[in-house]
């Protein structure tokens, strides 16, 4: 009888903690590069201000950009870990100079204290 409780309880455990694993493994949503550029450019608008024109503008970028990340996902995936960083970091730095064009220098303090704030942020992580 002890036996058969000892093993019930380590059966649930097991399935507890498979449970578990599974449920913690989120699945990577593939959102299509329109939508991806519009959370970027909502995002910018809500916390740089951006006219309406100015929204169009970054939205056409960002969309661009967000395409251009899609393109090179092939890329990506043969590349060596340092490769697909500097890749990133290229396409990131070419992103933020297009968008720094439309800003006026207020916004572009405010994104790059943003981008400061971030890296920080990732670093105490």
């Amino acid at each position: 009888m002890k036996r058969l409780l000892v093993s019930s309880i380590m059966v649930m455990i097991a399935v507890m903690l498979l449970a578990g694993k599974s449920y913690s493994q989120k699945e990577h949503s593939t959102k299509s590069p329109e939508e991806t550029a519009t959370k970027i450019t909502d995002k910018l608008k809500t916390q740089l201000s951006l006219t309406d024109d100015q929204y169009k503008q970054v939205y056409d970028m960002a969309l661009n950009h967000t395409r251009e990340m899609a393109d090179n996902k092939a890329k990506l995936k043969t590349t060596d870990k340092e490769g697909r960083k500097e890749m990133k970091k290229q396409g990131r730095s070419s992103f933020y100079k297009q968008i720094e064009s439309v800003l006026t220098k207020d916004q572009i303090e405010k994104l790059n204290s943003m981008h400061h704030n971030g890296k920080h942020h990732k670093k105490n992580k």
